[in-house]
């Protein structure tokens, strides 16, 4: 035996200089029929040292794999240590370094497509520029990396010693390009402020929030040619400030005046008396058309009024808010406001409806429940028939069979329906004569809920819309509906806490087998657990076919996809 190594790879190898001779020199005795008894004794003794060779050449071949193994073995280790050496090195060269700086300028805006926080190191360019010097050098000389930020607690520890070179820096790096910024005014100093001030001109997209007094850290800019967006968010005690004579919420509008291309506004409030008649202020009201008003006064549906008035150009109005005196204004309170270009209209209150007409509306939120005593039942119908639009999104709330308000949103693709007891909804199908046939264009449904499916007795009730569900999926080709895409059940708490006692006994009829258990929190009895479980079964089979389908249910545990 030899243990040459290899000339090329320096491995040692085991060979042996005999190798059995594959021609048998019994082949004529190999497959015979003869016994051992029969064979001759020369051939037997033959055989047995010919197996003896052969059986020495196994154990030579098997100690050789076996040393060819260890090398393998060795050799892979040796591989891996020098794959790892060389990728310490290669690191050195990342492939990302061969992008182009516009590419990587493009990578790195969707890494903060939100403003980053000026005073925060682990936001932003902050963050990126820690990477490597390239990056910074890249960040640093682009004006659009810095031109998108927000400022939170200026006076807020450590932030005091950095604060004003922070924001001298930034608003340098920006360059001439226009700004977006949020901005706390609260423990700004006019030092601070002075350079975003000096730059008045490129603001585009900003937003404020503080108290009414604070907003006197502005003084030094008087007109924004460029400012498309504006947010103003405003907190004061109102005994104080007029005690001292000091501004007002008005006040704080007006010096927005000077604005020629502005065109969305969002306005808040938190407070009570939060009074602004913008029929009266000087601001360029007509030019919005997106308008978020979001006030506490003593007569929110009179303010919202004025609101409409004052802005014939809307496409979206956002109203929320509330009213510290529930005056109820009727019809002849005030005129007809016709507004042909909104589109999109949300409100926390039904009331403002009757006083518009948008023949151009396309979606429509009521986000608020109403079930108190200032309800206007028929509002929202006839608002729509009025107003003759063809709505393709709604949200609203629902707490009794209102088949007929179905009727007048025939035409939506979207609908998002609040409804404290599902069994109002089963009402409002079973009220119809054919259910198919209701909001026949329908893609979209969402069923918010404030009762568990685990908390129903109500089996028959969920069977039907599941029934309701399954007509609108297996469409037949001769319906004429659209079929559904995606279906969303859900239960949410919100609005329901107060409401909740207050409408229970609607639905709590000792001799109704299938009515909700509203007060007791009570099981199912065990036959309806079962049909219930089988009508999630038939949800979970649709999704399986294709329908976008998610039902949630409230347990100890938390939310529980049951779809």
């Amino acid at each position: 035996m030899s243990n040459a190594a290899c000339s090329r790879c320096d491995i040692r190898s085991s060979n042996t200089n005999r190798r059995i001779d594959r021609t048998s020199p019994y082949a004529a005795f190999l497959g015979s029929t003869l016994s051992y008894d029969e064979t001759p004794e020369s051939v037997q003794q033959g055989v047995k040292s010919f197996l003896r060779e052969v059986d020495e050449e196994l154990r030579e071949l098997d100690k050789e794999a076996a040393h060819l193994d260890e090398l393998v073995f060795s050799l892979k280790k040796k591989r891996i240590a020098a794959q790892a050496f060389r990728d310490d090195h290669a690191a050195l060269f990342p492939p990302i370094n061969s992008l182009p700086t516009e590419i990587l300028l493009e990578i790195f805006s969707l890494s903060y497509s939100k403003p980053y926080q000026v005073f925060c190191p682990s936001t932003g360019p902050w963050l990126l520029g820690k990477v490597c010097r390239r990056w910074r050098t890249i960040l640093w000389s682009s004006a659009a990396t810095w031109s998108h930020f927000m400022i939170r607690d200026p006076d807020k520890g450590k932030h005091k010693v950095v604060a004003k070179p922070a924001v001298d820096g930034v608003i340098k790096r920006a360059g001439k390009l226009p700004l977006r910024f949020d901005i706390q005014l609260r423990g700004m100093l006019k030092s601070l402020m002075k350079p975003i001030i000096d730059r008045a001109a490129q603001w585009e997209d900003v937003g404020f929030t503080g108290r009414v007094s604070e907003f006197g850290l502005l003084d030094a800019a008087q007109k924004f040619p460029k400012l498309k967006t504006l947010r103003l968010e405003m907190s004061y005690d109102k005994r104080r400030v007029l005690a001292r004579g000091g501004e007002n919420l008005a006040d704080v509008v007006q010096r927005f005046q000077h604005s020629p291309k502005l065109t969305k506004l969002s306005l808040s409030a938190i407070m009570y008396g939060s009074e602004i008649n913008p029929l009266t202020v000087k601001f360029p009201w007509s030019r919005l058309t997106y308008l978020t008003v979001s006030l506490r006064c003593s007569d929110q549906r009179l303010m919202l009024q004025q609101f409409f008035a004052a802005c014939p150009n809307l496409q979206v109005f956002v109203g929320k808010g509330s009213s510290s005196v529930g005056r109820s204004l009727a019809a002849s309170d005030s005129n007809i406001t016709t507004h042909t270009k909104l589109s999109q209209l949300e409100l926390t209150d039904t009331e403002p409806l009757m006083h518009l007409l948008c023949p151009a509306l396309k979606r429509l939120y009521i986000r608020t429940p109403e079930v108190f005593g200032s309800v206007h039942r028929d509002t929202l119908s006839s608002f729509i028939a009025r107003s003759s639009c063809t709505l393709e999104e709604a949200e609203t709330h629902m707490y009794e069979n209102r088949g007929d308000f179905l009727s007048s949103v025939a035409s939506v693709t979207r609908f998002i329906l609040h409804c404290a007891f599902r069994k109002v909804v089963i009402d409002t199908l079973s009220a119809v004569d054919k259910p198919i046939l209701i909001l026949p264009h329908l893609n979209i449904f969402t069923l918010r809920s404030s009762i568990s499916i685990k908390d129903l007795t109500a089996a028959t009730g969920f069977e039907s819309l599941v029934d309701m569900i399954e007509s609108r999926w297996h469409v037949c080709s001769e319906t004429p509906v659209a079929r559904l895409q995606r279906v969303v059940s859900d239960e949410s708490d919100d609005d329901f806490d107060d409401l909740y006692s207050f409408n229970a006994s609607m639905y709590d009829e000792a001799n109704d087998e299938d009515a909700v258990l509203p007060r007791s929190g009570g099981v199912p009895r065990p036959d309806h657990k079962t049909r219930i479980d089988a009508a999630l079964d038939r949800l979970r089979a649709f999704k399986a076919e294709g329908l976008e389908i998610t039902v949630t249910s409230w347990t100890e545990d938390g939310e529980q996809n049951l779809v």
